[in-house]
C-alpha cells in the first residue's frame, strides 16, 4: 500500500519532491510522506521502495518521472537529473544489468557462483552490463566463472575477455574499459615460493640433510624443505616440511638467506627462503616416499662433499657467519591498523638482544661492532688460491702457444692438409679461450685484493676506536683510584 501511495502522491504532485535543495532533503521526505523512520533501516526500505515503483510503473506503461511544467532553477535542474539517473541506476541494476562487487579501482567483479541464473540469456545480459558499466565508466571488469557455469566463457571470450588467472574450481577473466587510460591492470601469480630448512645440532657441530628421491642429481645431499601451502607463513612451512620430510620437531631461530631465480615450475619465478630451525629431538624418521635417505652430517664433512652444492654449501657459511657477528633475524608478528589482517616482520637484531638479556651497555654495543667487523674478512687464502690458479692457466697457455708456434715453424702452410689446418686453428682457439679465461681471473684477483685492502682499512679504524674507547675508560678508572 506504501508504494502505491507513494505512486499515486508522485503523480499528483508532479514529481516535485524529487526537486528539493539537497539528496539527503529528498530522501528524508519521501521516507516521511511513506511513514519510514529517518534512519539507516529506513533507507533500505526506501531503495525497496523505489525498486517496486519502477517496476510497477513500467508495468503500467507510464512515461518515467514526468517533468514539472514550471520554470526550474539551474540547481534544481541539476538535482531533477541526478535523482532521476539514481532511480534509473537502481532500477537498471536489479533488473538489467550484473550487480557486481565495486572495488577502490572503480572496477567490478562478477562472481557466477552469486549471480548465476539458468533463465537469463546470458550474451544479452552481458552486453546490457557492458554498456551500463561504460557509462558509469567503471574500468576492470573481472567476472570469476566457476567450472559448473563454464558455458559463460564462450561468450565472455567473444565480448571482449581474456583470461587471466585459473585456481582449484573456477577461472577468472577480465576487460579492461577505458580506451584512452593505459591498461593498468594486476598480472596473476607468478612466483613460486620454497623453504628450506637449515636445522644444526651445535653441541655435535652437525647439519640435518636428505636425499630427494626424485632429485635432479642422484644421491646428491641437500637442506630439507619444500614449497609453501596456501595462506601459510614461512616459518610455519619451514617447520612443518623439516617435520614431515625427517620426523625432527623444530622451533625458528633466524632467517638465513632468500634465493630469487626465474624460468622455474610453469614458467614462474622461484623464491627460496632458508631458515635455521632449532632441533628439538634427534632421531630421524624420514618420509620414504618422498626422501631416499636422510641424516646428520658433520660440518666438515658438509662443506666439502662432492654431492652438495656450492649454494647449500654457503648457507651453513653464512649461518656460521652470523653466529660469529652475534647477528640474528628475529620474526615479530603485527596487525595491519586499517585491514586488521596479521603479518610477519622480520628484520636483524643482536643475538644479545634477542636472547632476552635486555638493553645492551654501549661497552657491549662496542664491542660487537669490533666483533662484527673483525670477522667480516675476506680470506686471504682465497686470494692465494685464485693467484695459483691464474698461475696454471698462464703456463698451459704459454705451453699451447709454444705448440703452435714450433708447428708453424716446422711445415709449410701450402703443404698442410686439411685435417692438420683444422688440428692448428682448434689449438688457436684453445689459446684464445685460454687468454679469456685467464683474463677473468686476474680481474678476479684483482678484486679481492681491492677487497682485502678495503677491509683492512675498515679494521684498523675500528681497532683505533676500540683502543681510544679502553684508553678513555683506563683513565677514568685511574681517575677514580
Amino acid at each position: 500500500m506504501s508504494c502505491i501511495y507513494c505512486i499515486n502522491f508522485l503523480k499528483r504532485r508532479n514529481c516535485r519532491i524529487l526537486y528539493n535543495n539537497s539528496v539527503n532533503e529528498t530522501s528524508t521526505t519521501i521516507r516521511t510522506l511513506v511513514g519510514l523512520s529517518n534512519n539507516r533501516r529506513g533507507l533500505r526500505k526506501l531503495q525497496t521502495i523505489l525498486n517496486t515503483i519502477q517496476s510497477l510503473w513500467s508495468s503500467l506503461s507510464l512515461p518515467f518521472i514526468p517533468r514539472p511544467t514550471s520554470l526550474l532553477t539551474i540547481e534544481q535542474r541539476l538535482l531533477s537529473d541526478f535523482c532521476s539517473q539514481r532511480l534509473e541506476d537502481v532500477m537498471e541494476t536489479s533488473n538489467g544489468v550484473f550487480k557486481g562487487i565495486l572495488d577502490r579501482f572503480n572496477g567490478i567483479t562478477v562472481e557466477s557462483e552469486h549471480e548465476y541464473n539458468a533463465a537469463d540469456d546470458f550474451p544479452e545480459k552481458l552486453k546490457r552490463s557492458l554498456d551500463y558499466w561504460q557509462r558509469k565508466r567503471n574500468r576492470a571488469i573481472w567476472f570469476k566463472v566457476n567450472e559448473k557455469h563454464s558455458n559463460w566463457i564462450p561468450a565472455l571470450t567473444e565480448n571482449g575477455f581474456q583470461f587471466h588467472h585459473a585456481r582449484d574450481g573456477y577461472l577468472t577473466l577480465v576487460c579492461w574499459l577505458p580506451e584512452n587510460e593505459y591498461k593498468n591492470l594486476p598480472p596473476c601469480a607468478h612466483t613460486m615460493l620454497g623453504v628450506g630448512g637449515l636445522v644444526v645440532n651445535k653441541e655435535c657441530k652437525e647439519i640435518l640433510v636428505v636425499s630427494d628421491r626424485y632429485a635432479l642429481i642422484p644421491n646428491s645431499w641437500k637442506l630439507p624443505g619444500g614449497f609453501i601451502e596456501p595462506k601459510e607463513n614461512l616459518v610455519e612451512s619451514g617447520i612443518r616440511e623439516v617435520h614431515e620430510e625427517t620426523g625432527i620437531e623444530t622451533e625458528y631461530e633466524t632467517m638465513v638467506s632468500i634465493r630469487h631465480s626465474h624460468g622455474g615450475l610453469f614458467d614462474t619465478s622461484d623464491l627460496y627462503f632458508v631458515m635455521a630451525l632449532k632441533p628439538k629431538n634427534f632421531n630421524i624418521k624420514r618420509d620414504e616416499r618422498e626422501i631416499s635417505k636422510a641424516k646428520w652430517m658433520p660440518f666438515e664433512e658438509y662443506l666439502n662433499h662432492p654431492n652438495v652444492h656450492e649454494t647449500n654449501r654457503n648457507f651453513l657459511k653464512i649461518y656460521l657467519d652470523y653466529q660469529k657477528c652475534g647477528l640474528c633475524f628475529v620474526l615479530q608478528k603485527a596487525k595491519h591498523q586499517i585491514l586488521k589482517k596479521e603479518y610477519c616482520l622480520y628484520f636483524m637484531k643482536s643475538i644479545l638482544e634477542e636472547s632476552g638479556q635486555g638493553e645492551m651497555s654501549s661497552e657491549d654495543k662496542s664491542y660487537l661492532r669490533f666483533r662484527t667487523n673483525m670477522t667480516s674478512y675476506i680470506d686471504l687464502s682465497t686470494v692465494e688460491k685464485s693467484m695459483a690458479h691464474a698461475g696454471t692457466q698462464l703456463c698451459t697457455m704459454a705451453h699451447k702457444l709454444h705448440q703452435v708456434e714450433r708447428c708453424l715453424d716446422c711445415c709449410n702452410l701450402d703443404e698442410l692438409d686439411d685435417l692438420n689446418m683444422l688440428e692448428l686453428l682448434e689449438s688457436m682457439h684453445e689459446v684464445r679461450n685460454e687468454y679469456q679465461n685467464l683474463r677473468k681471473d686476474i680481474q678476479e684477483v684483482q678484486q679481492l685484493q681491492r677487497d682485502v685492502s678495503s677491509t683492512l682499512r675498515c679494521q684498523l679504524r675500528t681497532m683505533h676506536q676500540t683502543y681510544q674507547l679502553l684508553k678513555k675508560r683506563l683513565e677514568l678508572k685511574a681517575d677514580q683510584h
